[in-house]
């Protein structure tokens, strides 16, 4: 059975979730392929007590669509209460036929019992109806 979904004017094409084993330092970096277009969600981790700008920046390099979102990592106690991510469906391009692409996320970060940095993120692809 294929199940659709539409609000706003955007048709839903395509949601998942993903864990994705992070680190302090090092390309924390999810890619998706939509039919060609290439989009890296980076997630960039902050210590605790680092100054860092909170906002999400996006931009194209080299063809690829790159969002880098920054992420605090909590205080030594580990209780995460921080989710990031763009709730509002965010354009990233455009197909041939002209319908604007959509991303939307949410990512939050958990530690697993062996103390593994796991970011689970839920992201959906839309387009125009």
């Amino acid at each position: 059975m294929i199940i659709s979904a539409s609000s706003n004017n955007k048709l839903l094409i395509e949601s998942g979730v993903f864990n994705q084993i992070v680190s302090y330092g090092v390309d924390n970096t999810l890619s998706f392929n939509f039919n060609g277009l290439m989009v890296n969600l980076r997630t960039i981790l902050f210590g605790a007590h680092e100054v860092y700008n909170h906002n999400i920046t996006a931009g194209v390099e080299n063809g690829y669509v790159i969002i880098n979102q920054p992420y605090r990592l909590p205080d030594n106690d580990f209780t995460p209460t921080m989710q990031q991510g763009m709730l509002v469906p965010y354009e990233v391009g455009k197909k041939p036929d002209g319908k604007r692409i959509y991303i939307s996320w949410r990512s939050k970060l958990q530690k697993a019992g062996n103390g593994t940095l796991v970011l689970n993120t839920s992201y959906s692809f839309y387009e125009d109806m």
